[in-house]
């Protein structure tokens, strides 16, 4: 693989991973990246300054345009810790899988976990939720295998962890619907 980072165009995509070119619209990243998911050399992503639809941070993070919605950390990134940007409200679909991070603090204005954000990050052992989490999407921790514990701001309204274990709040804050339970508990 010569080329293990994708650079975003304007008004195009252009990928090219194991000399395969995709050229998808920009409005079909969800759809580029579960094609793209085998790519498991993928470092980082680089948005054109003129795009006016996406952007991306100095680790090579994809975001879209305001940062309002983290829509895809590259596989190949070897960090076992990310600090999501204050400005992030939406962890999209997908947008960690197979990632190599160990722990993730989900803080800050962060309202939605999308399903599968995590999906496959066999190395992720700890997830810190703060309180603004108020939607976590269908099996957005699947195939997490070494996961050992949750821990939940004890501000948050939606959810909650006892011994390490998520729990969708009942309407008396009590501990109600299991969310997950960790792989390794």
């Amino acid at each position: 693989v010569k080329d293990k980072k994708v650079k975003v165009w304007p008004l195009v995509t252009i990928f090219t991973v194991f000399v395969i070119i995709f050229v998808i619209s920009t409005i079909a990243w969800e759809e580029a990246f579960k094609v793209t998911f085998f790519t498991k050399s993928l470092e980082s992503i680089s948005v054109d300054k003129d795009n006016n639809a996406y952007t991306s941070d100095e680790r090579g993070v994809l975001f879209n345009n305001n940062k309002s919605v983290l829509i895809h950390y590259p596989i190949a990134v070897n960090e076992t810790s990310y600090n999501i940007p204050v400005e992030v409200i939406t962890i999209e679909k997908y947008a960690f899988e197979m990632s190599n991070l160990t722990s993730i603090t989900i803080q800050g204005k962060i309202s939605t976990i999308s399903e599968h954000a995590f999906e496959s990050s066999t190395k992720l052992q700890t997830v810190t939720i703060g309180a603004s989490v108020t939607n976590i999407g269908t099996e957005a921790f699947r195939h997490c295998n070494v996961l050992e514990s949750f821990t939940v701001d004890s501000t948050n309204t939606k959810y909650k962890s006892i011994d390490g274990v998520l729990f969708g709040k009942d309407t008396k804050g009590n501990a109600g619907i299991l969310i997950q339970y960790p792989t390794l508990k």
